[in-house]
């Protein structure tokens, strides 16, 4: 429990920190600050301990890997004083949709990618981790989006178009139903976690000013060391 516990709470980011084989952070200079107490937030001393586990990754990419004027799978190469390539590379199509077709059309097309062997980055929803919201394409510069991205540029696909009027006539009324009972369900699981964060800052308002995290703190760090001489 001890490797879990800071300030009172169980907190998984320091279990982590403990117990993973590296740990990386936006940036090279990030990863130094986050062994201050400043920007630590009471994990300094696991960070500092582990400094040679800790490294930082420019916004999580390498630059000379990815670079638009450089990458060789990219159909075409730009760079900032040269934009003309970038319209080539540019095809991303947004899924306009209010029938329930675009997760099976991203379903569809990303099975059609394994099929040819192709690469694929999926973004699924965060809120329905079985469904996706959009597949990238590298190899082909592709991109398709449900409708509820906005991105400039991208080209529409209407998918109710391919339904017929009168079956969508006849779906009218139960899909408005199920739209606004989804708004309201969302609604109310926001307002219950808007209540659970409240309760929570106040208890730890009551049993924080009672708490020795200098002493733990201590401890951890003598622990950390004694594990990762």
């Amino acid at each position: 429990p001890e490797f879990m516990e800071l300030q009172g709470c169980a907190n998984f980011l320091k279990a982590g920190c403990v117990f993973a084989d590296r740990i990386n952070t936006v940036s090279p200079n990030y990863a130094e600050e986050i062994k201050t107490a400043y920007f630590g937030e009471g994990l300094e001393g696991i960070l500092d301990a582990r400094s040679h586990e800790l490294s930082g990754i420019i916004n999580g990419i390498d630059t000379k890997v990815f670079n638009p004027y450089t990458d060789p799978a990219l159909p075409a190469r730009y760079n900032k004083g040269r934009l003309n390539g970038k319209k080539l590379c540019k095809l991303i199509y947004q899924l306009d949709d209010s029938m329930g077709l675009a997760v099976p059309a991203l379903n569809a097309a990303v099975r059609e990618a394994l099929s040819r062997g192709q690469d694929l980055i999926l973004c699924l929803s965060p809120l329905c981790p079985e469904e996706p919201e959009g597949v990238i394409l590298p190899q082909a510069s592709l991109a398709l989006l449900r409708g509820c991205w906005d991105v400039e540029g991208a080209r529409h696909i209407r998918l109710d178009a391919l339904v017929p009027s009168r079956l969508q006539k006849e779906l009218r009324g139960e899909l408005r139903a199920g739209r606004r009972m989804e708004k309201e369900c969302m609604a109310a699981a926001l307002n219950k976690l808007s209540q659970a964060k409240a309760l929570h800052d106040g208890l730890e308002a009551v049993y924080r000013p009672y708490m020795d995290f200098g002493a733990l703190t201590a401890f951890t760090e003598e622990e950390i060391r004694r594990i990762f001489p």
